[in-house]
This record gives structure tokens, C-alpha cells and sequence, in this order.
């Protein structure tokens, strides 16, 4: 599946300079451009650097963007949201500009992306494909943009028109989500699989990624041997960032092997994501500590609400269903989710808390799309077949 932290990988692998000449690849294996960590100021020490420099010239676009790029980087390793705040108080001079730096617009849009603000997004990457229809990583985010929502369609011609400017490899990886999830699973899996088995250079961190898409769509598939796999490799490959980390303990969750996540994620995670599944983990083994990472969890929701954040609905809808057991809140949290973003947790949220809460019609309408899309994942399949069972 591609997600919203995928954008942020690739800024920090793909971004083209906002001043660089229009290029074309020599072959399709050619990487666009690879930016150092170091560079980029991936280490805490490196970041307070970039952040000193930018404090003394606050107009300075170029490394604006390095300070943005470097604290999104942050952001998906850690899966800590202020970063994606210091990214954009950086950005501020060009914040409100419609003709901003074409790379401004791109990060602007990574940032409110990760913000769930998807109509703005796609607003600055449409402004940006309009000036430069071949911009790699405006095509990659607007791509994964319609992926997110569910607009599996349109996803895939933007990952068609990038062949020419990124090749085949990235091409079968940007295809891969909105394929697997709309009745080609199959093939999905099985061009990713045949293009990264090809030798071509990649990164560890995109291999990592590459690695995660291919495990997601084997294990939608039912075929959770391989998908472990794939897991297992993609944590070897890179940087374990915090996306990857969630999805293999979610895989390890639904596999009844709670008892791993800890060890995966550590007993008290500073990031929401990794502590709500902590939690959740720990009520499946029956933990004495559940308490405690509930409370914990409680007060980080409360705190969203009074800043009117809006990016935990489906954190949030999850622990109100498999912590605290209350199916009626989960529900209307992840309808209210599903309204803004479509993937298979959004959907299977508002499944399992219609099950739940004994409102097997509340999720007539996501079980509808899920079969005019004719998506594929064993799991959803077996909730709706519950679901069909309590409707007689």
C-alpha cells in the first residue's frame, strides 16, 4: 500500500533542485538524485545546525527546503508530528504564496498531506505539474494523494506519465497500491516483485519501502508466510522507520503474536502510532500495564482535540474499539475517517466498529465500495461476510 509517509521517503531521495535545469534519465534505472543524510541533517546535531543557519537568513529558499526535508525525515523515522511543524514554520515566507518556488510547493504539499489537509495538497502538486509536467516527486505525492483517498483511477495515470522521467522501477512501485487495491493484487505484486528482482540500484530506505508494499499485498492476499517475509527483509534493508515498524505490528497483532510488538517497538514508544499499538498488544496478552498506556493514550487524544487536530481520527477510532470496547465512538470516529481517507485500516475500522456496535447497515456504504472496487483482503472479506451474517 502507498501511504502518506511514502511521500516523505522519497522527498529525501527524489527532490529536485527548485533551480535545476529540466532532465531526462539516461536509462530507467537511473537514480533522479541522492541526497547524503548527513546532508540533509538526519542526526539531531545536524538539524540544530540547519535550524542556527536558518534563523540568521529566514529568506533563504534553498535551505528552507534542507531544514523542511531534514525535519520530515524526522518525522518518519520518529513518527513525531512536531517535526512536520518546525518543517512548515520553515516554509513560512512562501507559505501563503500560490507562485512559490516550485520545491516549496512540493514540500507545502508533503507537509499538508501529512496534515490530512488532501485537497490543498493536491492544489499545490496540480500548480506544480502545470509549470513542469515531468516532476518526478510532484508526480510520486499526487499519485499517492489519490491512492490515499481512493481514487484508484487517477493514481494510476499519474504513475504512468512517470516511465519517462523515472523509470520502471519506481513506475511498478507507484502502481503497485492503487493496482493491489482495485482487483489487480496479483499483477500488482507480481511487476513490483519482477522490477525490484531486476538488480537495479536502489537505496536501502527504498528497498525498504518497495519491500513493505510488497509484504502489505501479499499479506491482503492471505499469503502471510511470504508477507513475513517481506517484513523481515524490508526491516534489513533500511532504516526502520516508523511506518514500517506500525505495519509489522499490526501484522504481528492480527497473527495473535502480540507479545513481539514490544520488543518491536519498545515498552514505552514516544510516537502515538507505535504507542497505541503497544496497547493494544498488551491487552491481547493480558497485560497488568494496558492501564497505564490507556491512560497515556487518553490524555495524547484530549490534547489533539483542543488543538483541533484532526490526523488521529483513525488512531483514535482504533483504540476506542480494541482498548477501551466502545463500538459506538469507534464507529462514529471511523465514519468521519472514511469520509476524508480511504485505505484498508479506514475501511476495515468502520467494518469491525459496525460489527462491534450491532449496526451491521451503518457499514453498508464501505462494504459497497469495497466491492465496486473490487478490492482484494482476506480479512475485510471475512468481516463482511460477518457483517452479511447479522444483516439476515
Amino acid at each position: 500500500m502507498i501511504r502518506l509517509c511514502f511521500v516523505a521517503v522519497l522527498a529525501c531521495t527524489l527532490f529536485t533542485s527548485a533551480h535545476a535545469a529540466p532532465f531526462t534519465p539516461e536509462h530507467g534505472a537511473q537514480v533522479l538524485e541522492r541526497i547524503s543524510n548527513a546532508g540533509q541533517g538526519s542526526s539531531p546535531r545536524a538539524l540544530k545546525s540547519l535550524r542556527r543557519d536558518l534563523a540568521k537568513d529566514p529568506a533563504n529558499v534553498e535551505l528552507a527546503l534542507r531544514f523542511a526535508r531534514a525535519a520530515m525525515e524526522h518525522s518518519r523515522i520518529d513518527g513525531d508530528p512536531r517535526f512536520v511543524g518546525q518543517a512548515q514554520a520553515a516554509l513560512a515566507p512562501w507559505w501563503n504564496q500560490s507562485d512559490a518556488p516550485l520545491d516549496v510547493l512540493v514540500m507545502r504539499a508533503i507537509i499538508r498531506s501529512n496534515q490530512h489537509a488532501f485537497a490543498a495538497a493536491i492544489d499545490d502538486l496540480e500548480a506544480v505539474l502545470a509549470r513542469d509536467s515531468r516532476h518526478a516527486q510532484a508526480l510520486l505525492t499526487r499519485a499517492n494523494l489519490a491512492t490515499v483517498t481512493g481514487r484508484f483511477d487517477d493514481a494510476r495515470k499519474v504513475c504512468a506519465r512517470l516511465v519517462p522521467v523515472a523509470g520502471e522501477l519506481l513506475t511498478a512501485a507507484c502502481l503497485a497500491g492503487p493496482a493491489s487495491l482495485s482487483g489487480q493484487a496479483a499483477s500488482a505484486y507480481a511487476l513490483l516483485s519482477r522490477a525490484l528482482g531486476e538488480g537495479r540500484a536502489v537505496s536501502g530506505d527504498e528497498r525498504s519501502w518497495m519491500m513493505t508494499l510488497l509484504a502489505e499485498i501479499a499479506a491482503r492476499r492471505g499469503e502471510f508466510d511470504v508477507a513475513e517475509r517481506h517484513f523481515r527483509s524490508a526491516l534489513a534493508a533500511g532504516a526502520n522507520d516508523a511506518y514500517l515498524l506500525n505495519a509489522y505490528a499490526d501484522f504481528l497483532i492480527d497473527r495473535g503474536r502480540g507479545r513481539e510488538v514490544r520488543a518491536l517497538l519498545g515498552e514505552d514508544p514516544k510516537s502515538d502510532g507505535a504507542l497505541l499499538r503497544v496497547a493494544i498488544a498488551a491487552k491481547q496478552a493480558g497485560s497488568a500495564s494496558i492501564d497505564r498506556y490507556a491512560a497515556n493514550l487518553r490524555a495524547r487524544f484530549e490534547a489533539a482535540h483542543a488543538r483541533a487536530d484532526v490526523t488521529h481520527l483513525r488512531d483514535e477510532a482504533r483504540f476506542a474499539l480494541h482498548v477501551q470496547g466502545d463500538a459506538l465512538r469507534a464507529l462514529d470516529l471511523a465514519q468521519r475517517n472514511w469520509a476524508n481517507q480511504r485505505e484498508p485500516w479506514d475501511a476495515r475500522l468502520v467494518l469491525e466498529a459496525a460489527l462491534a456496535a450491532r449496526k451491521p447497515i451503518a457499514a453498508q456504504s464501505v462494504v459497497e465500495w469495497l466491492r465496486a472496487h473490487r478490492t482484494e483482503d482476506v480479512l475485510l472479506a471475512s468481516i463482511v461476510e460477518r457483517l452479511d451474517g447479522a444483516s439476515r
